[in-house]
């Protein structure tokens, strides 16, 4: 093939084809590619890219077009961002958000009512209705050309992997990249006696520490104890200052290992 073509026909190819690293099709290009005895190594350097540019957002709310499927979206103080319909813009399209201001809002169309935004892995099956970001961080969203727009790359996406999996409830957990996992929860009423307490996920390899608070709401000086822990529980009891046990008592107990 010529070293450069233009064309707003699709291209048909049949035999050998090398493409170089900054090939891209641009607006509903196409290329069919057939007959390659490795595609592999060929796919990946192909691109789409569709109206190119950015859109400084600031803190109105901005409904997007299939034709701005591409940009780039700054976003100010507030700012909510309406995504095309999905099945609007070609099957691998991406938009851009980047928020500077403080948070802001990314949501699927209102005219395409099963429009849902997906983190690819099964944290949320069913999607998401709408994606809130915090200043500083970004997103890139790919359409998939029929009901979904994927989260693909940015800052938003961290959240979603397995590195930083999280249950953000009164009994949680919270996973960071390296593998370390702090845990946290309520436990009691204490018992005359040592209790046990089962942490909300199990330590892979140890739990290097476990902290307890008798927390607010009690008038007698009592001391919340940690005696043992492993990569599954600890034990613990409520004791006055004479070191006898006292009963009735809620904590609060935090955990960290790996």
């Amino acid at each position: 093939m010529p070293s450069s073509v233009t064309t707003a026909n699709t291209i048909n190819v049949s035999g050998d084809l090398v493409l170089s690293s900054d090939f891209k099709t641009h607006g509903t290009g196409k290329i069919n590619i057939t007959a390659l005895a490795d595609c592999s190594l060929i796919l990946p350097r192909a691109g789409v890219v569709d109206s190119v540019g950015y859109y400084d957002a600031q803190s109105s709310p901005l409904i997007l077009t299939p034709a701005q499927a591409g940009y780039t979206i700054y976003c100010g103080t507030g700012a909510t961002i309406t995504l095309p319909p999905a099945a609007a813009v070609l099957d691998g399209q991406t938009v851009t958000v980047i928020v500077y201001g403080t948070s802001s809002t990314v949501q699927p169309s209102g005219d395409a009512p099963a429009d849902r935004i997906y983190a690819l892995n099964s944290s949320f099956p069913a999607g998401l209705p709408g994606l809130a970001l915090g200043q500083g961080s970004s997103v890139v969203l790919q359409s998939n050309g029929l009901t979904q727009w994927n989260i693909v790359g940015g800052s938003a996406m961290a959240q979603y992997t397995a590195e930083f999996a999280r249950s953000h409830a009164i009994n949680g957990y919270q996973k960071l990249p390296g593998g370390m996992i702090m845990q946290w929860g309520t436990c009691g009423p204490s018992t005359a006696g040592i209790d046990v307490q089962p942490f909300v996920i199990a330590f892979p390899t140890q739990c290097t520490g476990t902290f307890m608070s008798t927390g607010l709401g009690n008038s007698t000086t009592v001391v919340a104890q940690v005696h043992s822990y492993n990569t599954i529980s600890f034990t613990w009891s409520v004791n006055t200052a004479s070191n006898t046990f006292f009963t009735g008592q809620t904590c609060t107990w935090m955990a960290i290992g790996y």
